[in-house]
């Protein structure tokens, strides 16, 4: 199904994720980073890896420009 909805997000090392590739198998997740850290994903480990993201996410504050654009409340006072 595509409707670009984010389904996974992933971070590499302790900075964000700047690239990933799936193995040809399907089995193996690598990550890097600018730190130039590569992390290496075992895909039938999922739940460890969604516990790691959740632990080190960084959710940035949308922008008062985005928030206008996706009628997002509250909307930043002009």
């Amino acid at each position: 199904m595509n409707t670009g909805d984010i389904l996974r997000e992933v971070g590499a090392g302790y900075s964000a994720a700047e690239s990933l590739a799936f193995s040809p198998n399907g089995l193996l997740l690598a990550t890097g980073s600018g730190n130039g850290i590569v992390d290496l994903w075992r895909i039938d480990t999922l739940p460890a890896l969604i516990r790691w993201v959740n632990e080190n996410r960084y959710i940035r504050q949308l922008t008062c420009a985005e928030r206008e654009q996706y009628n997002i409340e509250p909307r930043c006072d002009t």
